[in-house]
Formats: structure tokens, sequence, C-alpha cells
């Protein structure tokens, strides 16, 4: 999952109001890497060909529950957050409901830890910085009727 999403207008409403949530249970760890990774994982593998011919490297910055997620999110927004797990009916089409059982059966198995020791080129950002960079003032301003 990617932490830019977390801001995504979809999420950005919620968040205006205090919440944040999906199908995924508040106990359940989700891996979540921020984008900024995942170009510069990219540009690294580019750059470095032999390094990486042949090999299928899995990504994360970070593994966090929802209840986790939302005290990350609260500190930086200077204003509390809570995690909602919502329906699986409200998921948003079939698709997302088989993403979303997935993220509650299984999830993503990525050894982080083994990850950021073998590309430490990486900054690989973990929840806490990703939402230390982010401009909550901005994001979360009451949004205005007016185009």
């Amino acid at each position: 999952m990617f932490m830019d999403m977390l801001l995504a207008p979809w999420s950005l409403s919620g968040l205006r109001d205090g919440r944040i949530g999906s199908p995924v249970p508040a106990d359940v760890p989700g891996q979540r890497v921020a984008v900024a990774d995942i170009g510069a994982c990219v540009a690294m593998v580019i750059e470095q060909p032999d390094r990486f011919a042949g090999e299928r490297i899995e990504i994360a910055g970070d593994a966090s529950t929802g209840d986790e997620l939302a005290a990350t999110l609260s500190r930086h927004a200077g204003r509390e957050i809570r995690y909602l797990e919502t329906p699986m009916e409200q998921a948003g089409g079939e698709d997302l409901e088989k993403m979303f059982l997935f993220l509650n059966e299984v999830g993503y198995q990525v050894d982080i830890a083994a990850l950021h020791d073998a590309v430490p080129e990486v900054a690989w950002h973990d929840l806490d910085a990703w939402a230390a960079g982010q401009d909550w003032t901005a994001l979360l301003a009451p949004q205005s009727n007016w185009a």
C-alpha cells in the first residue's frame, strides 16, 4: 500500500473529520511504502543493472496497524484521528473487496529489516518520517465550496 494514498481526495475528507478507515481490522498490520521510496529504488535499479538483474524486489517502508496509523497521523496532524473499520460492502466493488480480503487474511510479507539492510541507499521512510514530511495544516484546512 502507498503511504501517499492516505492523502488522496477520498481520504482527506475523512481526515478533516478526524477519521481514517478501511475494511481491515484495526489490529491487523499493513505494510506501506512511500512513493518517493519507490522512485528512489527504481532509479537505483536502473543505475545498477548488474546488481539487480534477474532479481525480484518486494518493497515496504513500514508496517503498522490501523490504530498505529491513526495515532501517527494524529500526532503529526495535531488533532485526533480515529481508525474505523468499515464494512466490506463499502469497499467499492468486487476487486477492492478481494484486495481487502487479501490484506485481512494474508497481507504483504516483505522482510522490511532485511530489505532496508540490503538496500541502504534508499531512505526508506517509515510512517512517522513520511507523516513528518507532510503539510498537515494545508491538507486538513477546511475546504471552500467556492471554485
